[in-house]
């Protein structure tokens, strides 16, 4: 993958007013399985109208493919993962315009910016926990859950001024 040794990106989602969907990121990972089969899972984490996790995963087999039809392997099944991503956001952008009584909202442009490692931030606001959780707990990523692994390491104590 272009992300150097790393089996997954994390996105931020910008371009929205605040109020569809808040502080929201997507994270995609691919990695390859046994018989030349790739997997690319990704998830969507959005604030509002209240913390959500959406996910997916899709497995491809290149094993066998015409040379006509590309190669099937870890970066077509990343850039997949992230395609899938979007159209999932498109369809929670239509979710979310029909619970705002507001069809504009269902076609905002929004833009997906690779960010470095926004979720430490999260985890220490005590924002997006579960869902950080249930997505350490079920990815296939080794190196996504080992970041998440860690994340949970991480203590902090917040005093007030």
């Amino acid at each position: 993958m272009s992300t150097s040794n790393r089996d997954y990106t994390i996105y931020r989602i910008s371009g929205l007013p605040a109020g569809v969907f808040g502080e929201a990121y997507v994270v995609c990972a691919a990695y390859g399985l046994p018989n030349d089969v790739f997997r690319g899972e990704w998830y969507i984490l959005t604030q509002r109208p209240q913390e959500n996790l959406q996910h997916g995963m899709i497995d491809v087999s290149g094993k066998g493919l015409p040379p006509e039809l590309g190669v099937v392997d870890v970066d077509f099944v990343s850039a997949e993962a992230l395609s899938q991503a979007r159209i999932d956001l498109l369809d929670l952008l239509e979710k979310r315009a029909k619970q705002v009584s507001r069809e504009d909202i269902a076609y905002l442009p929004f833009e997906l910016q690779t960010t470095q490692s926004p979720l430490l931030g999260c985890w220490m606001r005590g924002r997006f926990t579960s869902q950080l959780t249930k997505i350490k707990d079920i990815t296939g990523a080794t190196n996504l859950r080992t970041y998440l692994t860690l994340l949970h390491q991480v203590s902090y104590t917040r005093r007030a001024g």
